[in-house]
């Protein structure tokens, strides 16, 4: 059997997010493991963290303490191996639907 990957292990994760007085802790002191395969839904009402996490899990959000690792690797930025859908468009206006769509391919 080989060896699967996608384990992401989250200990003592805590995000702060914005500066100085506006400061807020949107993520506090996580654990959670979640194994290769296995299916997660993260519930929550707005404004609780979870697209935070997501963010964070995907490279584009560094957390503020604790660790992020996904197979035993840190995460540590955006990765090919990881991929985000964001809830709003993020779509170049001055590019058409095809170079919008090309963009990630021309990236790599």
């Amino acid at each position: 059997m080989s060896h699967l990957e996608g384990r992401v292990d989250i200990r003592g994760l805590s995000i702060v997010l914005g500066e100085q007085q506006q400061a807020f802790e949107a993520v506090k002191a996580l654990d959670c493991r979640i194994e290769p395969g296995q299916f997660v839904c993260i519930l929550g009402p707005s404004g609780c963290g979870k697209s935070t996490l997501l963010g964070a899990l995907a490279g584009h959000l560094t957390p503020s303490q604790g660790t992020l690792e996904m197979d035993g690797r840190p995460i540590a930025g955006p990765s090919q191996q990881r991929g985000m859908v964001f809830q709003q468009h993020t779509l170049f206006p001055w590019r058409s639907v095809r170079e919008n769509v090309a963009f990630g391919l021309k990236m790599r």
